[in-house]
């Protein structure tokens, strides 16, 4: 996992993952269910590389996630061993995009990607709070910008 400006991927997360046969539906190919476990499993990885669950709990901060799309190119099938990059593409005040590609690293083929907008809420409101001061540092230092409003970086598309 690395924040270095050098990736263009802020806050760079990667896990290797391999199909159970529990998750392996009727046609054989990885269910499209175990896609999002493997993104929240990335989130949480990410989160507790940079921003510790606990930490923000602590705070009565939480993450939650708003929307997900995944655009699936290539079917997973059992034995594959899939590698998951995740990074944030964008951070605002009180939002931030996650993005993510699945690749086969047999045949070296996406097989698919996602993107998933989030906030942090306070946990006893349940309303939206500004984005953790550290995370807008951490993604600030790693993107080379000065201001996390509007500021991207590059999308799933041009890995």
């Amino acid at each position: 996992m690395s924040v270095s400006p050098e990736n263009g991927k802020p806050l760079l997360t990667q896990l290797t993952f391999t199909p159970k046969t529990y998750e392996i539906d009727f046609s054989g190919v990885l269910s499209n269910l175990v896609h999002v476990k493997w993104l929240e499993d990335l989130r949480l990885a990410m989160l507790s590389q940079y921003l510790p669950l606990q930490d923000l709990i602590k705070n009565d901060t939480v993450p939650m996630i708003a929307s997900t799309a995944i655009q699936y190119k290539s079917p997973i099938r059992l034995f594959d061993t899939v590698s998951g990059t995740a990074w944030l593409t964008s951070l605002g005040r009180t939002c931030c995009e996650l993005s993510a590609v699945f690749t086969i690293v047999d045949h070296n083929r996406i097989a698919a990607e996602a993107t998933q907008q989030g906030l942090f809420i306070n946990m006893k409101t349940l309303r939206p709070v500004r984005v953790p001061e550290t995370l807008t540092t951490l993604f600030q230092q790693a993107s080379g910008s000065h201001s996390a409003e509007g500021t991207t970086s590059p999308r799933a598309e041009e890995v």
